[in-house]
């Protein structure tokens, strides 16, 4: 399991084309949103939580599925994930824009 912390202040971020973090992190990963990421907790992912890995000098900051209890406004709460947790990155979204169905007349 990684230890990951919250980004200070990454809120007001947003992705250009998704409708929202847990959205990108959706496109990115491939995956449905599930349960939180974080270990040993049974609440649904609605968030999409930015994050750093706390144990290394790695700066990447990525976007991992969370509840609102694991990622509070303006904290930088660290946090153990779930072994196999997809991190996606939350820098540059390269997202395309999904195509809506038109309607048929």
């Amino acid at each position: 399991m990684k230890w990951v912390r919250n980004i200070l202040g990454s809120s007001k971020r947003k992705c250009s084309k998704c409708s929202s973090w847990i959205k990108h992190w959706e496109n990115k990963s491939g995956k449905q949103r599930g349960q939180c990421c974080a270990y040993r907790c049974k609440k649904k992912a609605k968030e999409g939580a930015h994050v750093i890995t706390s144990k290394t000098r790695s700066k990447k900051q990525y976007i991992v599925p969370t509840c609102s209890s694991h990622n509070p406004p303006y904290s930088k709460k660290k946090f153990r994930i779930v072994k196999g947790t997809k991190r996606v990155p939350a820098i540059k979204c390269a997202c395309k824009k999904r195509r809506t169905k038109k309607a048929i007349a």
